[in-house]
């Protein structure tokens, strides 16, 4: 049986600090004095894949990417 997380990928080149990515602040932070987001998260359950779509999706800069992956 295998089973899938999810893979988030912040392209912090790419990121202009909208803070959209905030509406999910346990994977996302933007440090006091930073001006671009910080992934808290790298890796998280495939139950929050809409949630991760969404993020993707609403980014202004489109800095998050994420990819689904397959482990045994």
């Amino acid at each position: 049986m295998s089973n899938q997380t999810i893979e988030i990928i912040l392209d912090a080149h790419q990121c202009q600090g909208y803070g959209m990515c905030l509406m999910s602040e346990d994977i996302f932070e933007i440090p006091q004095g930073s001006q671009v987001a910080n992934l808290k998260m790298h890796f998280v359950d495939i139950d929050r894949e809409d949630e991760v779509k969404e993020l993707a999706g609403s980014c202004p800069a489109q800095a998050i990417s994420f990819r689904i992956l397959e482990s045994a």
